[in-house]
């Protein structure tokens, strides 16, 4: 009898990535059933359910977003938008991200570019991917800043759009593991950071972009 080794799949890659809020959910849910919870600790419950849930549905909707461009049906849809409305989105979301997250001593910064007045690219796709970064941003930073900006590169041809932050940085030995959607990373402090960033390639890969990451431990990150 001859076997073969199975191929892994997007799923069996991030299992435990899925398994971790659901744990959470159900973990949740059992202690909110007891009776003799304060007020405050219920509320806590419920917030980390709701934490967990989102979590949840973005790590679902970067499963499909990645079974789309492994499968070829991956669709970009460009328009033109004014920049300085686009950031201001960005960075209001990116407060309320903050805030949630029980860290509003974080300033959030911004840095446009005088020079650009609007964009001409998937607008959804930016946002999605811009979200990710500050994401990872907000979970990584417990002190200090995040900026959030856009630059014209030296050849005037490329946009660069960058989320820098002030956070725990990422180790040397995993850095460039993750951008890698088929490796699992080490325990870092956010097991979150990989599969987040290996989706943003993915998807930049199709728009025909690029990222990459500059890093120091206990100094921050730049993407």
């Amino acid at each position: 009898i001859k076997l073969g080794m199975e191929k892994p799949t997007l799923f069996n890659t991030y299992f435990d990535s899925l398994v971790e809020p659901i744990n959470g959910i159900l973990g949740f849910v059992e202690l909110l059933n007891q009776s003799t919870l304060s007020q405050e600790k219920k509320d806590y419950f419920t917030n980390q359910i709701k934490i967990n849930a989102i979590c949840l549905s973005q790590l679902i909707e970067d499963l499909h977003d990645l079974s789309k461009i492994e499968t070829g049906k991956f669709k970009i849809s460009k328009s033109t938008f004014p920049a300085l409305e686009f950031l201001s989105d960005i960075v209001k979301m990116a407060e309320i991200e903050r805030n949630k997250a029980y860290k509003k001593e974080i300033r959030i910064l911004t840095k446009p570019d005088s020079k650009i007045l609007q964009f001409n690219t998937d607008k959804y796709r930016i946002k999605q991917i811009l979200n990710k970064l500050i994401d990872n941003a907000i979970k990584n930073t417990f002190k200090g800043q995040i900026e959030i900006g856009y630059e014209l590169m030296e050849h005037e041809k490329q946009i660069r759009f960058f989320v820098k932050d002030t956070g725990v940085g990422i180790p040397n030995f995993i850095r460039q593991s993750v951008f890698n959607k088929s490796k699992t990373l080490p325990n870092i402090e956010n097991k979150q950071i990989g599969y987040s960033l290996a989706v943003c390639k993915s998807i930049l890969g199709e728009m025909k972009g690029e990222i990459w990451i500059e890093s120091t431990e206990g100094i921050g990150t730049s993407v």
